[in-house]
């Protein structure tokens, strides 16, 4: 069995993850006072996620991390710190951080020896706040270091200005972005930014909190979890999605695209589906003209035909508006899964590699960009030994790899790239017989005041 250790850091992961457990157990009808194997049917894996204590308790395999005590641990595996973070990637990160380092290495180690086979990890955080970014940029080049061939697949949180609490979010997501470009896998980007649009537009909620961003959230990394949940035809595992849908190492972060956004009791048709969440790329990205998707997976959930679903894909309009890269072959997986999420028919996430990304990215660097130049909150950081050379490196990081989207993302098909060029020519012909006409028009209102005058002269 290929098992996924967990890692729950600060308060916004610990809030994720624990909604996660709960579906778990909700979906695959299982107690903690009965045996699994009595429960669950041959095509389900949940024990990639739980595992047995010595009191017959199915508990899952994950380690809570928070600099203070504020949490209350469900489960045996915590560390704990004695300070808050207050919200400084530094502090977290020269402080709390080698106080536990060694207590972690041991319960990592403890934890990894429990598995048969383990397949890596997946860690819950948030890159705004100072536990959430700061430990998890140090504690992954030791989990690099300890388990060099096991994958790691976060799910990062982004900041939003809507619901900003730090000052400094900007600083500790640049920081922590750097981190997982180096040494994390496969990165499922949630925007709070974009959510918080959504949640106003398509729920009608005036002013969102973290409860409603979360409903969001949580079906859509309940759908991830299903690669190795649940028996499937083509991606049965992390490796297999890395090697399928992620041509690019260094551009391994999915934007999730999904509908319906809440609860549905009626089954959604299919092409309602796919117009929908072709639909929600507006609310990332404005100019589609680098929107070429080089690499994604479509996972559907609940009463779905799996025939209909790959036909509105294949639609030739659909394509050209999701613009799925020819010239990289099989660079798009689908995975269909019987079990819906909670009270939903039906349920679809699309998570796509593409432009998107670099957008968010790009506000974030330009927000960090904007405070450094003016060394705000810069001493704060610089209390707890950082220098500003990484501040600098961070923001030379974070451009190069919002420059390395758009050749990637740039559509090849010679009809498109001809078309573009002519249009452009007609816009550019236009423009300059404009300017030329504006100028002859300037140059005879300038010409007559002067003959009228010398015709006065001659009089």
């Amino acid at each position: 069995m290929r098992e996924v250790i967990s890692l729950q850091i600060g308060e916004c992961g610990d809030t994720l993850a624990n909604a996660f457990w709960d579906n778990l157990y909700l979906e695959h009808n299982i107690s903690t006072k009965k045996p699994l194997v009595n429960l669950i049917n041959h095509n389900e894996y949940p024990e990639v996620f739980l595992r047995e204590t010595t009191s017959n308790n199915y508990i899952p395999r994950t380690i809570i991390i928070d600099s203070n005590k504020q949490l209350e641990p469900k489960y045996a595996n915590h560390i704990f710190g004695n300070s808050d973070s207050e919200g400084n990637w530094g502090k977290a990160n020269r402080e709390f951080g080698p106080s536990i380092k060694l207590l972690f290495k041991e319960t990592i180690r403890k934890e990894a020896e429990r598995a048969d086979c383990l397949q890596g990890f997946q860690i819950f955080h948030s890159v705004g706040g100072g536990t959430g970014s700061g430990i998890t940029s140090y504690l992954l080049p030791i989990i690099k270091d300890i388990y060099e061939k096991r994958l790691i697949n976060t799910f990062s949180v982004l900041p939003s200005e809507n619901l900003s609490q730090i000052p400094s979010e900007s600083y500790n997501a640049c920081l922590t972005i750097n981190s997982l470009v180096e040494y994390a896998e496969i990165v499922t980007l949630f925007d709070n930014h974009t959510l918080y649009k959504m949640c106003q537009l398509e729920l009608g909620i005036s002013q969102p909190y973290f409860s409603d961003l979360n409903s969001l959230i949580n079906p859509l990394i309940s759908a991830f979890s299903c690669i190795n949940r649940y028996k499937g035809n083509h991606l049965t595992s992390y490796k297999k999605l890395l090697t399928d849908c992620i041509p690019f190492p260094r551009l391994h972060f999915f934007v999730p695209l999904f509908y319906p956004f809440a609860s549905s009791l009626r089954k959604v048709p299919e092409n309602e589906i796919i117009e929908n969440i072709v639909k929600n790329t507006e609310y990332f990205i404005k100019n589609d003209n680098y929107l070429s998707t080089f690499g994604g997976f479509l996972l559907s959930r609940g009463e779905v035909s799996e025939s209909s679903i790959k036909n509105e894909i294949l639609k030739e309009e659909n394509i050209r508006k999701m613009r799925l890269c020819e010239w990289i072959p099989d660079s798009f997986a689908y995975e269909n899964y019987s079990v819906s999420y909670k009270d939903m028919k039906n349920y679809c996430a699309f998570f796509s590699s593409n432009a998107m990304s670099s957008e968010i990215f790009k506000r974030i660097s330009e927000k960090f960009t904007y405070y450094f130049r003016k060394k705000t909150w810069v001493d704060k950081y610089l209390a707890f030994g950082m220098d500003e050379m990484e501040f600098t490196e961070a923001e030379s990081n974070s451009n190069d790899l919002v420059s390395e989207y758009y050749p990637c993302c740039m559509c090849c098909e010679e009809d498109d790239y001809y078309y573009k060029v002519e249009e452009e020519g007609e816009e550019g012909e236009n423009k300059v017989r404009e300017e030329k006409n504006f100028c002859e028009y300037e140059e005879e209102e300038e010409e007559e005041p002067e003959n009228y005058y010398n015709q006065l002269n001659n009089d």
